[in-house]
Order: C-alpha cells, then sequence, then structure tokens
C-alpha cells in the first residue's frame, strides 16, 4: 500500500480524483438499481433524470413508506454534489501550485464561453472529503433500497 504523503501532490490529486469518479459511479449504480426495480425501462436515463423519476414513485409494496423516506433524504444531498460530479467528470484537470498550497482546478469544459471559463478548485484532502461523502451517500441508497428482512422464527417458538 501506498503511503499518500510520500506520492507527489500532482499525483495525489489525480488519484484523489480517480477515487472521487469511483465513489460517484457508486451512486450511480444505486440510483440506476433503484430505478431498474421501480420503473423499469428508463436505463439510458442521465442520473439527474433517474432521480427525478425516483422522486415520483409512490411507496408500494415493493417501496415501502420508509425506503422511500430514506431515498427521499438522500436524493437532495446527491443532487447537490452531481455539479461537483459534472465538474470532475468533464473537466480539464490543471494542478496550480503555490508555495505551501497545491490544488487542482477543473475547468469544465460544459461551461467555458468564448470570453471565459470557470474553474472549481480542490485541495487532495477535500477531493478526499468529497469521496467519503459520496460513498457515504451510496451506502445509504443501498442500505435503504434492501428489502426488509422477514423475522426467522426461533428454536423455542417452533417447538411450542
Amino acid at each position: 500500500m501506498l503511503i499518500m504523503s510520500a506520492i507527489d501532490t500532482d499525483l495525489q490529486l489525480h488519484l484523489r480524483r480517480s477515487q472521487c469518479i469511483d465513489a460517484f459511479v457508486a451512486i450511480e449504480f444505486e440510483v440506476s438499481a433503484i430505478n431498474a426495480r421501480l420503473c423499469p425501462g428508463h436505463d439510458s436515463e442521465l442520473i439527474s433524470q433517474k432521480i427525478k423519476r425516483l422522486k415520483a414513485v409512490a411507496a408500494s409494496s415493493n417501496y415501502s413508506k420508509k425506503q422511500r423516506a430514506t431515498v427521499h433524504e438522500v436524493l437532495p444531498e446527491i443532487e447537490a454534489i452531481l455539479p461537483l460530479r459534472h465538474d470532475l467528470v468533464h473537466g480539464t484537470l490543471s494542478v496550480l501550485k503555490a508555495p505551501d498550497l497545491t490544488i487542482a482546478a477543473f475547468v469544465n469544459i460544459r461551461e467555458t464561453t468564448k470570453l471565459g471559463s470557470t474553474a472549481r478548485l480542490f485541495t487532495a484532502s477535500s477531493l478526499e472529503e468529497l469521496a467519503q461523502q459520496a460513498k457515504t451517500l451510496a451506502a445509504r441508497l443501498r442500505a435503504a433500497a434492501e428489502k426488509p428482512r422477514t423475522p426467522q422464527p426461533n428454536a423455542s417458538t417452533e417447538a411450542s
């Protein structure tokens, strides 16, 4: 295992970006899995469209009120970080260095005009924090989507 402090800061930024993208893929996987179960036939939609579709799904025998409430709690948190995902995925990474600070600047081609560009800036630690946040959101969606387990009768119940 590599120790991050021993890795060049430029490489750290690239590694952290990769970790963020992997974490966002986990979110997309969970959103897609829930969508496939509850409203099949929309596999090719963008994640934002799938989120919108999930918000409209009513509770049912396949999707309890508790599951729906948990998913509805997580979806706005995902929507809040999607612009960051877009910049990480669709932006070019430039490393900016100052004497005591190295920053990753992402310029999203979709946000560039002939008059200028807007950059989103991250440190290695903020990219790490974003990746962790995305992983946590994916895990919360996965847990919400699991069907409640039916309690198994124990031996003393069966014997009576």
